[in-house]
């Protein structure tokens, strides 16, 4: 790079930054809300309506959330939506 007598670079890649593709990982596990609302002192009608769901998705022991990233970059190359080849990453 050269530096201007502004103290500018001016030697600078150009490159778009935006989101492209998404791709998601949802893990199999489910947990029951069940045994929480026991905890929270509330009824489920009432835990369901504020939170929304009735199991909540957990990762299984030995897998970490790298794991679900991991997959989810795998699901996005193999779809061709990818702005960069496999390689570039």
């Amino acid at each position: 790079m050269t530096m201007t007598g502004s103290y500018r670079y001016t030697d600078r890649i150009s490159v778009p930054i935006g989101i492209h593709a998404i791709c998601s990982e949802i893990p199999a596990l489910r947990v029951e809300n069940e045994p929480r609302l026991e905890d929270l002192q509330l009824r489920r009608e009432t835990y369901e309506n504020r939170v929304g769901v009735q199991r909540i998705a957990r990762i299984p022991p030995g897998q970490e959330a790298s794991d679900l990233c991991v997959s989810a970059a795998h699901k996005l190359f193999a779809s061709g939506q990818a702005a960069l080849p496999k390689s570039n990453v």
